[in-house]
């Protein structure tokens, strides 16, 4: 009998859903749901998802008095404790998150200097305290050290939306360069028709511009590397 060939994506799929259907899942996911009740929303709020042993509460404060000044609420979530799963590398383990309208009236010119302001200095004190950091990360099975990344997510609509990291091995000036060229950049990405991963970005030094990562094709490539692989080592 023929083989039917799998598909990559069923495969990726079934692996998420045996990870979902996990009992340490869904005690950890009843946890989050209770956290999450009382995180701040509204077309004023901009939000700061941290872990507690790297900002403290006078650095949350801070940053509540920066966004206060400019009309802003800031919204803040612990991670501490927080599952970890596939394709890490493009996920941010700390992030600033800007969503509509106030992400459309930035790229727009509508909000003031001083809104971008506020929220650039959030986005570079938080990563002069946190570069080069390092914290637990937890799956369902494993724990290990990994070094936190961090960076800006950006959501342009409910399909569409960015993960875009602020390395921790360069010199603040690149930064602020890079954080200068965000806006200039989020304008250019068409919002996607249908759902899609977060996709990720990165600035490159050497083309000094930000370079945007298909997630969901990154996906796919290791899904069918993967499955190349297992039959390679059938055949064998």
């Amino acid at each position: 009998m023929k083989k039917i060939p799998q598909n990559p994506h069923t495969m990726q799929d079934n692996s998420i859903n045996e990870f979902m259907d996990s009992d340490a899942w869904k005690k950890y996911e009843k946890k989050e749901r209770g956290k999450r009740k009382f995180v701040k929303t509204g077309k004023n709020v901009v939000h700061l998802e941290y872990l507690r042993h790297l900002l403290s509460e006078k650095d949350i404060s801070d940053f509540e008095a920066k966004l206060n000044d400019v009309d802003l609420e800031l919204s803040s979530y612990d991670k501490t404790g927080t599952f970890y799963a596939y394709l890490d590398e493009f996920q941010l383990t700390v992030y600033l998150l800007i969503t509509q309208p106030l992400i459309g009236e930035l790229i727009k010119g509508i909000s003031t200097n001083a809104t971008w302001d506020a929220i650039k200095y959030i986005l570079i004190s938080t990563w002069k305290k946190i570069k080069n950091q390092s914290y637990v990360k937890r799956t369902s099975q494993t724990s290990e050290n990994k070094e936190v990344s961090f960076g800006l997510q950006v959501q342009l609509d409910k399909n569409t939306s960015f993960n875009l990291k602020l390395e921790g091995d360069i010199e603040e000036s690149i930064i602020e360069t890079s954080l200068d060229k965000v806006l200039n950049f989020i304008s250019n990405q068409n919002p996607n028709k249908n759902y899609k991963n977060t996709d990720f970005g990165y600035f490159d030094r050497t083309g000094n511009e930000w370079v945007k990562i298909d997630v969901d094709n990154e996906i796919r490539k290791r899904a069918k590397s993967k499955n190349k692989g297992n039959k390679k080592n059938k055949d064998n």
